[in-house]
């Protein structure tokens, strides 16, 4: 697998790596509090973009800290409904067992919500197999870590693997014999 895997960028809000022909887009949104965050998320946004090259047919398994809350699929914020609109991204909340209530738990200010998410490409949206919360109450931070299985994702990449490996130029031994 490590044949098939590059990084692309990485920024103090996001990592993207390429893993075969899937994108992996791990954000950290700003917080409500922040100065001027819907221009911050606009920027993020459009450096993804960028990175990525979105055309429509680019698998994208995009998650992290969105510190924002999905309702009906959308959040609060324009641009990131537009770019989720934009690159066919779907949300995979639902994708989460019915009894998970929350990714993020501050018991001192006895509050919680679901602001960590996963979205995808529309074409993987139904390869989603699995998606789970950890909540082993040793977690490091008050968020809950959060996973998603694809089904054949080994697939895919072990077809880019093999298409990366027969791709590369055959070279000729330096003596000139075969």
């Amino acid at each position: 697998m490590a044949t098939c895997t590059s990084l692309i960028t990485k920024t103090e809000r996001f990592i993207i790596i390429k893993l075969g022909p899937i994108y992996i887009v791990k954000v950290y949104l700003p917080e409500s509090c922040v100065c001027g965050r819907d221009e911050v998320i606009a920027d993020i946004c459009s450096q993804i973009e960028n990175c990525v090259s979105i055309h429509g047919n680019e698998l994208i398994v995009f998650g992290g800290d969105f510190n924002l809350e999905f309702v009906n699929g959308a959040t609060c914020c324009a641009d990131l409904n537009s770019f989720m609109s934009d690159n066919n991204l779907s949300v995979c909340d639902s994708k989460f067992p019915d009894n998970v209530k929350h990714t993020y738990c501050h018991e001192t200010r006895n509050c919680s919500s679901w602001i960590d998410h996963f979205a995808v490409s529309g074409s993987l949206f139904d390869k989603v197999d699995d998606a789970v919360v950890i909540d082993t109450g040793n977690n490091l931070s008050d968020h809950c870590p959060i996973w998603i299985k694809l089904t054949d994702f080994e697939t895919l990449t072990l077809k880019a693997s093999v298409q990366t490996k027969t791709a590369v130029p055959e070279v000729s031994p330096l003596d000139g014999t075969r």
